[in-house]
């Protein structure tokens, strides 16, 4: 399965300058609250959630929350 079937293009958050993986999770929450038409902390506490469970990190800066 090619994953960028699975993506669409406009919900994809590149080059951001964050510091942390906290922030990360901030900028990704802002991106997907609009998108989704949910609160930024809605967002944020889902997305805090799901990384308790495991890091969803795949390296060289990538991750899928």
């Amino acid at each position: 399965m090619d994953i960028a079937a699975l993506l669409a293009t406009d919900a994809i958050v590149m080059k951001n300058q964050v510091s942390s993986k906290r922030q990360a999770f901030h900028v990704i929450a802002d991106a997907a609250a609009a998108k989704l038409g949910r609160s930024a902390d809605t967002v944020l506490s889902a997305l805090l959630e799901r990384e308790a469970l495991g890091a969803t990190g795949l390296g060289n800066g990538v991750a899928v929350p």
